[in-house]
């Protein structure tokens, strides 16, 4: 089976090159004004997986003025590839800084030596760092989106459906929630039972996952309730390695629980949006466009649906301040 990721934004497979070490910026470093531009790269921001993981903070390249919200770019690669470097290969990425966004791409620990769910752990920590440290980078942390393709998209999605609740948490920034307050999964796994992965499910997958009696238990669908953020789902219609089926059961269980799902089916597409048996419908651009509009409406200040989300979703409310309160977990 071919690597899970966002082929159409890649010119072959995922290169795992050595990522050089750059400078950290300090809080005391990074001075929060208007006129923040380009790339901080390579800021670590936990090592809850016991690896040091490093994220990439693209600043909006429209005029904006006071803290923006943010949307966290989670990579591709079957949990076992890739890098936060994918962000520079996708052209939404552009797309939402133009909308006045920033845009934070981040490494996580990667399978088979460090087994799930220390992915989802490494990312938690991350929205935690942006909330603690978001007066040195300009950030509203009222209002952070999680957007992940293929493997990135199951990831984005846990986000989503553990809203804050503490549930694959191990550490790093206890007293920031790590509530995402809209979540958009790109042709995304939500529910390993249903092992229709190409049958790269015996193969692989129990070296990421464990055996098949957890599969449940590391699944988006398992968690779904009502009053969770918002989520929005696109899949292709001929995706033969992760059949849209995932993205349908998961929109229809979202849907059932009275919570705010779009689902867009792309039609001749095959995994990674590449076209496949005829024109793709609607075009990559359509659909980029949709996600920077999706975003806008759940993310932007002063909108209802932004407010909406970032007011007491779940067991957890996040305050102004990036702090929350809350102790139920959910069920």
């Amino acid at each position: 089976m071919r690597t899970l990721s966002r082929r159409r934004s890649r010119a072959g497979a995922v290169s795992l090159a050595v990522l050089a070490l750059l400078t950290i910026p300090s809080s005391a470093s990074v001075a929060v004004s208007a006129s923040m531009s380009g790339v901080v790269r390579d800021v670590a921001y936990c090592s809850d997986s016991g690896e040091i993981q490093r994220l990439d903070l693209y600043w909006p390249t429209a005029s904006t003025t006071g803290p923006r919200p943010v949307v966290l770019y989670i990579h591709g690669g079957t949990w076992i590839a890739g890098s936060k470097d994918d962000a520079t290969r996708d052209p939404v990425v552009p797309m939402l800084r133009a909308h006045g966004f920033i845009v934070a791409s981040m490494d996580y620990a990667l399978a088979p030596q460090h087994p799930f769910p220390a992915q989802i752990q490494d990312l938690t920590c991350g929205v935690r760092f942006l909330r603690a440290r978001h007066a040195a980078y300009g950030i509203d942390p009222a209002h952070i989106g999680a957007l992940g393709v293929s493997a990135g998209g199951h990831l984005s999605a846990m986000l989503g459906v553990d809203n804050g609740s503490h549930m694959f948490v191990s550490g790093g920034y206890p007293y920031a929630s790590s509530a995402v307050q809209s979540v958009a999964a790109l042709y995304g796994v939500h529910d390993l039972p249903l092992r229709d992965l190409a049958g790269y499910d015996e193969r692989v997958l129990p070296e990421i996952f464990g055996p098949v009696r957890r599969w449940g238990s590391e699944s988006p669908i398992t968690y779904v309730r009502s009053r969770l953020p918002p989520f929005l789902l696109i899949h292709g219609d001929r995706d033969t390695d992760v059949p849209i089926l995932q993205s349908r059961v998961m929109a229809n269980k979202l849907k059932a629980a009275r919570d705010d799902v779009t689902f867009t089916v792309v039609h001749h597409a095959e995994h990674g949006l590449v076209p496949s048996g005829g024109k793709m419908s609607p075009s990559l651009k359509t659909i980029d466009r949709e996600i920077v509009a999706f975003f806008a409406r759940t993310l932007e200040p002063g909108s209802p649906d932004a407010a909406a989300a970032s007011d007491g979703v779940g067991p957890w409310t996040v305050n102004a301040d990036g702090t929350s309160v809350g102790t139920d977990a959910p069920p």
